[in-house]
């Protein structure tokens, strides 16, 4: 059943079910997430759960889909007026690195669903690897378009890994600004 052609109620048993995976994967990590867990935390049956998705990871899948629609949509916010270069990148990494200090639960979902949803990892990669490229074709910075490519993916790991780490309070959070810098050496170093 698609999620329009629900009943007002159907459509809050469908919302509690994705915000209490959600919930769980932002509390532990994708592997606490199972059918018991979902309905216990989200206080629905078993029958009401196979309703609305087919298996745990379906309802994963549907919740990194809409995690990487906010990212996105947090990325478009910075993107507005500003051309593809190294300027952007560092407003995408700061706007990254700030999710964890807004919301930690959030941050952690990000992690853990990037971990185990090559999607929402790809994601983060292509706009990184976007910015690069960018910065490239305006002379920015001297990387080829594989340089790039290789940069955006091991800051995209990079960068989730700091993410994690501040949303567990494994590094202090008022310091974010003093990750950007490292980041962006990385990320443009010859």
């Amino acid at each position: 059943m698609h999620p329009k052609e629900l009943t007002p109620k159907a459509k809050r048993t469908r919302a509690a079910i994705l915000t209490a995976t959600r919930e769980i994967i932002g509390e532990s990590s994708v592997s606490a997430v199972n059918i018991a867990s979902i309905c216990t935390q989200a206080n629905v049956g078993r029958t009401s759960f196979y309703t609305y998705f087919a298996d745990s990871d379906a309802v994963i899948g549907e919740v990194a889909q809409i995690a990487g629609q906010e990212v996105t949509a947090r990325f478009e916010v910075l993107h507005c007026n500003e051309p593809r270069g190294l300027k952007r990148l560092k407003a995408c990494i700061r706007t990254i690195l700030l999710i964890p200090v807004e919301d930690r639960q959030s941050a952690l979902l990000l992690a853990s669903l990037a971990q185990h949803t090559p999607d929402l990892s790809r994601l983060l990669c292509h706009e990184i690897a976007e910015e690069l490229n960018g910065a490239r074709e305006t002379q920015d910075h001297s990387l080829t378009e594989t340089e790039c490519q290789i940069r955006a993916q091991f800051l995209s790991v990079a960068l989730l890994a700091v993410v994690r780490d501040l949303a567990r309070g494994a590094l202090p959070s008022n310091q974010v600004e003093d990750y950007i810098g490292p980041l962006m050496a990385a990320a443009t170093a010859r």
